[in-house]
């Protein structure tokens, strides 16, 4: 588990280089307001390109 926690860092932050290369404006850990729901007061979105919202989760295979 904890190698596995430190791959999945390094490929989230491997990913929004990516998006940074392909894009030139991009917002990277942009939080909005939560108008849903009173917990979290905020949700935090990992890659902001345009109007379009990218998060990024990375899976052990089994």
């Amino acid at each position: 588990m904890f190698l596995y926690n430190y791959v999945g860092n390094f490929l989230q932050e491997a990913a929004i280089l990516c998006f940074k290369h392909k894009y030139n404006n991009i917002k990277e850990k942009y939080k909005i307001i939560n108008n849903i729901e009173s917990k979290p007061k905020k949700i935090e979105i990992d890659c902001l390109v345009g109007n379009k919202a990218y998060e990024i989760k990375w899976e052990m295979p089994l």
